[in-house]
């Protein structure tokens, strides 16, 4: 309990940042040709939210230092799919629609937590 806990106060801010060092500039670089929504902004959470809840009640070993470098990873997902987003919206806008990102990251949260070996403390 105690490791789900840590979890918590880690994961989310180490995931948010890396998540941000792609999104932040990839938003102010194209607002100009592609309409940004606050609800973009769920692509932070959700897949935070699927890996959280396998990383707790999942069949495999936890520990912390697996939490940490998941969530790195997945907060790297996170800012390149910002980025794949708006490029792909500069070639070709139907091909790439707005719930396709988040479905991605859903998906990659989970086969992360499955797929990543487990390290100890």
């Amino acid at each position: 309990m105690l490791e789900f806990l840590s979890s918590l106060l880690v994961t989310w801010p180490i995931q948010l940042v890396f998540g941000l060092i792609f999104a932040v500039p990839t938003i102010l670089i194209t607002r100009k040709w592609i309409v940004w929504y606050r609800g973009d902004a769920i692509n932070f959470f959700v897949p935070w939210m699927i890996w959280l809840v396998l990383f707790a009640f999942g069949p495999r070993d936890a520990s912390l230092t697996s939490a940490i470098c998941e969530n790195t990873l997945l907060g790297f997902a996170i800012g390149l799919n910002f980025v794949v987003f708006a490029f792909t919206q500069k070639l070709s806008k139907p091909f790439y629609a707005r719930p396709w990102p988040l479905v991605a990251l859903c998906v990659f949260a989970a086969a992360m937590w499955a797929m990543f070996p487990f390290l100890g403390e």
